[in-house]
């Protein structure tokens, strides 16, 4: 009887000997080869056929797994690609800081779920190999429910955090392309205000020296709905230079720092604190400049509840339309209500009738 398989396209033909009633393979060329792979096939029991399936298909798996994790890591790695050569090509300057922003924690979050990947695709290529090493052990040996923690479970477990990381960039590719999606309607609305006479370009106040820029807050709040209480700095301002009034009521007290190129320190936001509230009763503060913060600045001011506007919040403000609560966070609460006169209210006092 011949017995013929051909699972890999090759036909592999098992025949018993007339003389010996040994299996002999007639698929081997090399006669000592046959005579012992025939030996072992003839000894084959239920047993030693089921850990042979279990080996192969375990292989089989475990190589499966680790062409989905390649591939999670070959495209991850374009992604990422894709995202620095967006970082590095002109984007749209109405909403350059913007994207720029989101699409650098885009960036970040598709860095790390590559390591994760790139990592878990390592070590499980250890352990495959390390599975590679068993090859011709007894199979039911090797396939003993002792092994249960073995390379195979181990890989499975290394796909599962992989398949986590990819998950985790997915969904940060999806908060990226929402915030892009809005991100496209703000430019919409700033291009068109750049359009209009109430636009300030750079080339405007690029050149500002310290007064011009407290001029400049002064003219950016009224044109923002505030009413003006101060308008430029100067001796015995105590630490203030602009301060508005908001529709509600309350009042914001800016401190105005140009600067050529260096940074605005925090020694200014400590400044900023000790006067703006206590001494002019202001609800709250900001510091602007047309250059940057440094990061002690910045970490202090989100501590004491200090806003913050540099150079290129200045220009959403001044250029791009944006409201002082765009670019500071201010909440814009609803105006204070009118007060109503009663009648006795306009009642003139009697002195006065009398011209007294």
């Amino acid at each position: 009887m011949i017995i013929e398989r051909g699972t890999d396209g090759v036909l592999i033909n098992v025949r018993p000997t007339a003389t010996t009633g040994r299996v002999s393979p007639v698929r081997y060329k090399h006669p000592r080869l046959r005579a012992d792979v025939g030996y072992y096939l003839g000894k084959v029991s239920s047993d030693d056929l089921l850990a042979a399936v279990l080996w192969t298909a375990e292989a089989v798996t475990c190589r499966w797994a680790l062409d989905a994790m390649a591939e999670d890591r070959r495209r991850l790695s374009e992604e990422i690609q894709a995202a620095e050569q967006k970082l590095g090509s002109p984007l749209r300057a109405s909403i350059l800081r913007e994207v720029t922003v989101e699409l650098t924690r885009y960036l970040a979050s598709l860095k790390h779920a590559h390591r994760t990947v790139e990592q878990a695709h390592d070590r499980a290529e250890e352990l495959f190999a390390k599975l590679r090493r068993h090859f011709g052990e007894d199979p039911v040996e090797f396939m003993a429910s002792g092994r249960q923690e073995g390379e195979a479970n181990t890989i499975f477990t290394l796909l599962d955090e992989a398949a986590e990381a990819v998950v985790r960039a997915n969904d940060s590719l999806a908060t990226y392309n929402s915030a892009c999606a809005q991100l496209i309607e703000t430019a919409v609305r700033r291009e068109a205000f750049a359009e209009t006479e109430a636009s300030l370009q750079v080339e405007q106040y690029a050149r500002l020296n310290g007064p011009g820029l407290e001029r400049l807050a002064a003219r950016l709040l009224e044109r923002d709905g505030l009413t003006v209480l101060r308008s430029a700095g100067g001796s015995g301002d105590q630490g203030v230079d602009v301060i508005g009034r908001l529709p509600s009521g309350e009042l914001v007290a800016i401190q105005s720092k140009y600067r050529h190129q260096k940074s605005v320190e925090a020694e200014i936001v400590y400044a900023l604190n000790g006067s703006a509230r206590q001494l002019h009763g202001a609800s709250h503060a900001v510091v602007l400049t047309n250059t940057k913060f440094t990061d002690q600045a910045r970490r202090d001011a989100e501590r004491l509840d200090i806003w913050l506007v540099d150079g290129d919040a200045l220009t959403a403000w001044a250029t791009w339309g944006d409201t002082l609560y765009d670019v500071t966070g201010i909440p814009e609460a609803p105006a204070a209500p009118a007060t109503v006169l009663e009648p006795a209210d306009l009642a003139v006092p009697a002195e006065m009738a009398a011209g007294g």
